[in-house]
């Protein structure tokens, strides 16, 4: 019982339960508990992941548009356009493809979202 409360988090002894059917409660109480705050958790790890994974790709997107216009010797003031748009993109987007998204919808329904767009 005890080993239970602590590993929970539910308790350090302070409330005591006084009988049986109590501590049973008690304890489905605390792992319910524990079971909850885990997907909680879980949820959680998975949203920075995605950001982190987002940030990762347009960090990739940069390094690769930076070495495609050295390597091709554009001027500098074509370079600093570059960059102003692809930093637009990714603060409008945030790594979001808005070309594959509608590409993914029926033909109806892209009109009338580019009809609401326009």
């Amino acid at each position: 019982y005890w080993a239970v409360c602590c590993s929970t988090g539910g308790s350090y002894g302070d409330i005591l339960a006084g009988t049986e059917v109590e501590k049973i409660i008690q304890i489905v109480g605390l792992l319910f508990f524990k079971v909850y705050f885990s997907f909680i958790a879980a949820e959680v790890t998975n949203i920075l992941s995605s950001i982190k994974i987002a940030y990762t790709e347009n960090l990739h997107n940069t390094q690769t548009y930076e070495t495609w216009m050295e390597n091709i010797k554009l001027p500098i003031e074509l370079r600093k356009r570059v960059r102003a748009y692809h930093e637009l993109k990714w603060l409008k987007f945030k790594g979001l493809d808005e070309n594959q998204i509608l590409g993914d919808l029926p033909r109806t329904l892209r009109e009338k979202i580019t009809e609401f767009l326009l």
